[in-house]
């Protein structure tokens, strides 16, 4: 028997709305200009001042390129409503938003023509800090991603690619690069078919039944190292944390310090558990730790001046991490989107954990 598609479409468009910030952002901003789209700007103070490639920050991007933007710490219907104007020919996409995008500003803003752009197989990992956790679970499937959006993240998906993360990719700042680099592409040819004409997609819905949810983290709240884990798990923790990010804490001679670029090795033999987090050898350049089954090679030790001071530990100091540090680690962090680091379930993000329900839920148990 013949299979029966139900198909969907997608007004054609020459105009696009941007909310969001990063890499991807500035890449694909430029590419809209590039390609004649007409181009809106929206963004936050924190995205603002994260990387927008390896030289600048967004605002930095945006200066210099002399693009005007409009930096929102809170959705305003009216305001927005101004920014966006008419809808028709239009096309809103969300990068890494850091805002509750509600369903009146979705209907009454944005005409019902707003997508959000994802790196994980939804439903599952819906969520935050996609590269951090991608390192630390070992994941390398990478995925190009454009689905409606809705309240609750739940929205049926339009369009997808998949990838993968190659070998050089270690710390967030490589994932991002490659994610970025396959996203434009993705979201370019999706926007040159729209400016073309009406985009016919047959929709994808989310099986709530595999769902998952991983929130944002912060390196200051999350980011302290345990030395009782594994080498491997002590290596991904610490890379996850690494560029653009300001590295994994622990503690050295009673001072808080950061590190970064590790690499895990078995050359030296096992260790005994009493030896984890003990520097057996300096040459200077880099540390050799010991770490579970071999150790661990360090070559950034960064002091609260940014300083890499791996040059004065000496061998036979130990480096720590508090259990009341690691403890506190487990904790929930956001960033609001003026940059502050906040803890507590105010993220926008929560409101995908719940599944289509979840709103509801909340709603009763506050009751």
């Amino acid at each position: 028997m013949r299979e029966h598609k139900f198909f969907k479409h997608i007004p054609s468009a020459n105009r696009v709305i941007l909310l969001g910030g990063g890499m991807l952002y500035a890449k694909l901003f430029s590419f809209c200009k590039g390609n004649g789209f007409e181009v809106i700007a929206i963004t936050s103070k924190r995205h603002l001042a994260a990387p927008a490639d390896s030289r600048r920050t967004l605002g930095e991007f945006l200066a210099q390129e002399q693009i005007r933007y409009h930096s929102l710490n809170i959705l305003n219907e009216q305001r927005l409503k101004r920014i966006a104007g008419n809808m028709d020919r239009s096309l809103a996409i969300t990068l890494g938003a850091p805002w509750k995008i509600s369903k009146s500003l979705i209907e009454k803003v944005f005409a019902d023509k707003i997508f959000n752009c994802h790196g994980t197989r939804l439903p599952t990992y819906r969520g935050g800090a996609m590269y951090s956790w991608n390192i630390l679970r070992g994941n390398r499937l990478g995925l190009c991603l454009l689905q409606r959006l809705n309240e609750t993240d739940t929205g049926e998906i339009v369009s997808f690619e998949e990838f993968v993360y190659p070998p050089s990719c270690r710390v967030p700042f490589d994932y991002e690069a490659t994610y970025t680099e396959k996203n434009v592409e993705f979201l370019g040819k999706f926007l040159l078919r729209a400016r073309g004409g009406p985009v016919e997609y047959s929709p994808v819905g989310q099986p709530e039944y595999l769902s998952s949810f991983f929130p944002r983290l912060s390196s200051k709240v999350n980011g302290w190292i345990s030395w009782e884990w594994t080498l491997e798990d002590v290596e991904r923790f610490i890379c996850a944390f690494d560029e653009p990010y300001p590295g994994a804490l622990t503690t050295v001679g009673g001072q808080t310090v950061r590190l970064k670029e590790v690499v895990a090795q078995q050359n030296d033999g096992r260790n005994h558990p009493y030896q984890n987090g003990l520097v057996y050898r300096n040459n200077g350049r880099w540390l050799m730790v010991s770490c579970g089954e071999g150790e661990l090679i360090v070559h950034k030790v960064l002091d609260g001046q940014n300083r890499n001071i791996v040059g004065e530990i000496k061998a036979g100091e130990r480096f720590v991490t508090p259990g009341s540090r690691l403890e506190s680690a487990k904790g929930s962090a956001h960033f609001s989107p003026d940059g502050q680091t906040l803890t507590g379930r105010s993220d926008p993000l929560i409101r995908f954990a719940g599944g289509p329900n979840g709103n509801r839920a909340r709603q009763r148990q506050s009751g």
